[in-house]
């Protein structure tokens, strides 16, 4: 099965190629063995984030990733192909990656395969959670 990544630009622009974040999905999907569908990516600024952030999850402020799985519960036959949305802040991720010491890119790409994790169900609600999706994070990103 093949999938689309659509990128929508929320007024900020996308420091990333294309063709890198489906490469990114492409080994994602592969190391965790999920069925490939179609990925919605909004590139946006703390604004527009902290707008979904407050409405869907309760919390104010901005925060640097969002991910709305359609996948969620018991998978139909014929569903959909699509896996979900991921919305990512540029502004969050720019101050993340200084904070770091890191590119906006490599910062943009690990928000991407953590919002991508969480369309495919994984999750960092305790410690081995949390290392789990750590140590698959760490194997996409440095394959790449």
């Amino acid at each position: 099965m093949s999938f689309t990544l659509q990128v929508r630009e929320e007024k900020r622009r996308l420091a990333v190629s294309r063709g890198k974040l489906e490469k990114i999905a492409r080994s994602t999907f592969a190391l965790t063995k999920a069925e490939e569908g179609d990925i919605s990516l909004v590139i946006c600024n703390d604004p527009f984030i902290t707008k979904l952030n407050e409405r869907y999850t309760k919390r104010t402020g901005p925060t640097d990733v969002l991910a709305f799985p359609m996948r969620e519960g018991e998978i139909l036959v014929n569903q959909d192909a699509a896996v979900g949305d991921i919305v990512i802040s540029v502004d969050t991720a720019e101050r993340q990656a200084a904070e770091l010491g890191t590119g906006l890119e490599q910062e943009l790409i690990l928000l991407f395969v953590h919002g991508l994790l969480h369309l495919l169900g994984y999750d960092h609600r305790n410690g081995v959670q949390k290392q789990e999706m750590d140590a698959i994070t760490k194997k996409i990103v440095t394959g790449v």
